[in-house]
């Protein structure tokens, strides 16, 4: 009977991961997970996983935050189709059993691998974890004959990791922006409300000082300047005999005598 609700097939690979959290032995990079041979032996699925962005480390680094890319190679060793549903993993404290975290199972199927053929799986997630060493199983889970079947892609150590920062960085520069934003209208408010006040130039009040006045000497010259003022015009300028004219001595009346007889 086949499983085909992505709920069931979610369900049977949390129980799977949770079911083998017990601790494994590391193993090399790029994992090859091969079953034990027998007659009850699963079927043959040979899984290979490379870490897109940490190829030639080892352990691998993941970044916190960003997205991880996986790609989970299987090769059907057996002679019937298998189908891949479910791509997940878990996270583990190193020496521990206990799942610190499911990571997020998607369903990447169905996707049908012919017998004795090979397909590449796509798989990513996100982790948001301490910077340290953690333990990661990653794997596939297989329906083959109409049984679903659990193969670890990896099972070995990783190192997350804060991501480097950078300038150019789009969250760092929106950052910036806002920083300059609330710094650029800080120092304005400071400025107009505290500084600009000690530069302003200082009103003056109160009574203006009189001026002071330098005395003038009195002159003959300024006599007759103000003699001229007062008859409203200058005699300098008249002919004498105008003058004569214009000022006539008083006569003198003689006085006759009266005869008196």
């Amino acid at each position: 009977m086949r499983l085909t609700t992505s709920a069931a097939l979610l369900a049977v690979f949390g129980f799977a991961a949770v079911a083998s959290a017990q601790p494994a032995a590391e193993m090399p990079y790029q994992e090859v997970f091969e079953p034990d041979e027998g007659p009850d032996a699963p079927p043959q699925f040979l899984l290979k996983t490379r870490f897109l962005e940490s190829e030639n480390t080892y352990p691998p680094i993941i970044y916190n935050t960003q997205s991880t890319n996986l790609e989970i190679t299987l090769r059907n060793e057996e002679d019937n189709e298998a189908i891949v549903q479910v791509a997940g993993g878990a996270l583990f404290e190193i020496g521990k059993g206990t799942a610190l975290e499911n990571i997020t199972a998607v369903r990447v199927g169905p996707l049908a691998v012919a017998p004795h053929t090979t397909a590449s799986v796509p798989y990513s997630f996100v982790l948001d974890r301490e910077p340290k060493d953690y333990f990661l199983r990653v794997g596939l889970l297989i329906e083959y004959e109409g049984q679903l079947v659990q193969y670890l892609g990896y099972n070995s150590t990783i190192t997350v990791q804060d991501p480097p920062l950078s300038f150019f960085d789009p969250q760092m520069i929106f950052l910036y922006v806002i920083l300059s934003s609330i710094f650029g209208v800080g120092g304005y408010y400071v400025y107009n409300t505290y500084v600009k006040s000690y530069f302003a130039p200082k009103n003056t009040s109160g009574k203006k000082r009189a001026k002071a006045v330098t005395p003038v000497t009195p002159s003959s010259t300024t006599g007759e300047t103000t003699g001229s003022a007062a008859k409203g015009y200058d005699e300098s300028w008249i002919p004498e005999h105008h003058l004569r004219a214009k000022n006539p001595k008083p006569k003198t009346v003689k006085k006759t005598k009266k005869n008196t007889k």
